[in-house]
């Protein structure tokens, strides 16, 4: 029994960083309701309460019968029933844990290398530091354990004992490809891993990595859409729309601390000529800093992938040919000490706010009064909504408030709609018009902030039914 219980029981550094993760997060993580996770919810709701799968874009007046990708709909169901069970409190900490286990895969990674404990901690400190620049309670989220488990698994396949491992990864795939459509990835890993074995000539090792990656490709077709679900996030990454989302836009200097931090080491310590780092590495580090470059969607990513590089930059750096002591922080006093009291202190000063704060919200400006008044008085209407608000709508009318566009974009609106909305938010007044008398919408609603007030005069048969001090709602009356 002791030897069972020693076998299951986690590493100290790893109860370190799942407790650091999930304390950061507890203390200070964002609302659990965005702009995104408010459709994930509905939907989760949708599916649980009808026992069926969304076919079609049911929530939109401008694309009703387009086809909906909902690549998430594992995570909308869990997050759903999270939240309906257990609460808002319930949702936010297995959201915590999430990102301790995140955090915890990395640091054995980081250990199974024998990584110096300087550059351990600093590795995980800033991967910390990126994530909580995103918003965690999307199923993003789920992408980024996967990332880390695979970048994990193939590491260990470098080891002729460790080969068979492989062969979990398509069961991984399985689950993924029904979770986000961030599965795309874990072939970006495979290639990596697959030129290094090349280079090395280890056919053993490169057919044990190519049937794996075959089968984790086969396991992609297991979904509600078939092969149609690379299509999907193809059409999301190539639309006339995904450009002027903020996350997918290019990284600009200031943008983003994280990755602020994370370039600035890579140029101060990177070393792409330590002969001792693989090949693979190497690689991801540099095609998923490239790729991050040309969207802040992908630092995240980046940091998960580049950690091993950095960490091996970092000790050689720091260390330059001393050897390096292996990470033993359960012999350390010290270590243990410090976890002690950061653990005390975390956990004791925000338990008030905790109990207190806005779990669902926040401080975010959300027009709740406004998205009610609709409720009661025009349930059924079509209304025009601003981008952002489309996911909110959604969640808090339950689909008495048909919708013009949400941010699900290209995986549940054709290329037209995509670019009527790249008009409008563009301040394109005429276009905004155009969209509401192509759709023969019932009404507008509007944040009073929006240059479609400030800057233009509502139209003559628009007339204002209700105003606070977010929005704006107009209803169209025609003869």
């Amino acid at each position: 029994m002791k030897e069972f219980l020693k076998t299951i029981t986690p590493p100290v550094y790893v109860l370190q960083i799942f407790g650091a993760f999930f304390l950061a997060f507890y203390a200070l993580g964002t609302p659990i309701l965005n702009d995104d996770a408010t459709w994930h919810i509905a939907a989760g709701d949708y599916m649980r309460s009808t026992f069926s799968f969304p076919r079609t874009n049911m929530w939109s007046f401008s694309a009703p019968n387009e086809v909906w990708y909902n690549l998430a709909w594992v995570w909308d169901i869990l997050i759903s029933f999270l939240l309906d069970k257990t609460g808002a409190k319930g949702l936010f900490i297995f959201l915590c844990i999430w990102q301790g286990l995140i955090g915890s895969v990395l640091a054995l990674h980081l250990k199974q290398r024998k990584t110096h404990p300087s550059a351990f901690y600093a590795v995980l400190s800033l991967l910390l530091l990126m994530s909580m620049s995103f918003e965690w309670s999307r199923p993003q989220s789920f992408s980024f354990l996967m990332i880390t488990i695979f970048h994990y698994f193939l590491h260990l396949s470098r080891s002729n004992r460790s080969i068979s491992i492989l062969f979990s990864l398509p069961l991984l795939m399985l689950l993924w490809v029904n979770t986000h459509g961030g599965f795309i990835a874990a072939f970006f890993i495979f290639g990596a891993y697959g030129v290094e074995a090349i280079f090395s000539r280890n056919r053993t090792w490169f057919t044990t990595l190519f049937v794996s990656g075959l089968l984790c490709l086969v396991a992609t077709f297991i979904n509600p859409y078939g092969w149609k679900i690379w299509l999907s996030v193809y059409e999301n990454y190539v639309s006339v729309f995904t450009p002027y989302i903020d996350e997918w836009k290019p990284y600009t200097l200031l943008s983003l601390i994280g990755a602020d931090i994370l370039i600035f080491l890579l140029l101060l310590v990177g070393n792409f000529k330590i002969r001792t780092l693989p090949l693979a590495d190497k690689l991801l580090c540099l095609f998923w800093i490239l790729m991050a470059l040309s969207s802040k969607r992908h630092f995240v990513v980046a940091m998960l992938l580049s950690g091993p590089f950095l960490a091996a930059s970092l000790e050689q750096w720091i260390k330059k040919d001393l050897p390096t002591p292996p990470l033993n922080v359960k012999k350390s006093f010290h270590s243990v000490l410090i976890i002690f009291l950061m653990v005390a202190a975390l956990a004791v000063i925000p338990v008030h706010a905790f109990l207190q704060r806005d779990l669902l919200l926040g401080n975010r400006q959300v027009p709740i009064n406004a998205f009610a008044f609709l409720r009661e008085h025009y349930p059924h209407k079509k209304f025009m909504n601003q981008y952002q608000w489309g996911g909110h709508l959604i969640y808090f009318n339950k689909g008495l408030t048909p919708i013009f566009f949400d941010s699900r974009g290209r995986t549940a609106y054709p290329e037209s709609v995509m670019q009527q909305m790249v008009d409008i938010i563009t301040n394109d007044y005429a276009a905004f018009l155009t969209a509401t008398e192509q759709y023969h919408a019932d009404g507008v609603i509007l944040a009073n902030t929006s240059s479609f007030i400030t800057k233009h005069n509502p139209p003559s048969n628009w007339r204002l039914v209700f105003k606070d001090t977010l929005a704006s709602v107009f209803i169209i009356e025609r003869k």
